[in-house]
């Protein structure tokens, strides 16, 4: 049987234990500056620009898992215009649809984005996470059909009023 020297070299341990030592104050000092770089990255700038804030700040990121908040953009109204749609659509999916929110936070800014016809067609929907989609389907379903689209085009067109005064408001002339 092998026996094994349980002899230990005070110097040799007292040496090992210097080295933890030193490596434990170089990762706490590491540790300091990485804090410190995250504090200057995470707090408000001080000084002449301090009305800017921070990019997570104005991006309305929360810290700790908790839901982002929006920044405070309004969104236009939608009623009945068919030529109108695929606008408000797309714009409202990259405010809202596109972000973490809750479903049923959704559901109450697009409640809140329609109105007449628009609002009338999902109002019977009770506003839950479930009943987000099916209203997003219903829209996409009434007013998000080419044909409809395209007809709304031709009575804008229709209404244009093409005489020589008003002729003189549009943008485009010289």
């Amino acid at each position: 049987m092998d026996q094994y020297d349980m002899t230990i070299d005070s110097s040799k341990l007292m040496a090992d234990v210097d080295e933890a030592e030193e490596y434990v104050s170089q990762s706490n000092a590491i540790i300091a500056v990485a804090r410190r770089k995250l504090n200057e990255l995470t707090t408000p700038m001080q000084g002449p620009a301090s009305s800017l804030s921070n990019s997570s700040s104005s991006l309305g990121l929360c810290q700790g898992g908790a839901t982002p908040q929006l920044p405070k953009i309004e969104i236009s109204k939608f009623s009945r215009d068919f030529a109108e749609w695929p606008s408000f659509f797309d714009r409202f999916s990259a405010i809202i649809d596109k972000t973490t929110l809750p479903e049923v936070a959704k559901f109450s800014y697009l409640q809140a984005s329609l109105v007449c016809e628009a609002k009338t067609a999902i109002e019977g929907l009770a506003l839950t996470d479930e009943n987000y989609r099916i209203a997003m389907d219903i829209l996409i379903d009434r007013l998000g059909r080419t044909e409809r689209i395209i007809f709304g085009h031709v009575q804008n067109l229709l209404t244009v009023d093409f005489t020589p005064e008003a002729s003189k408001t549009w943008a485009w002339t010289a």
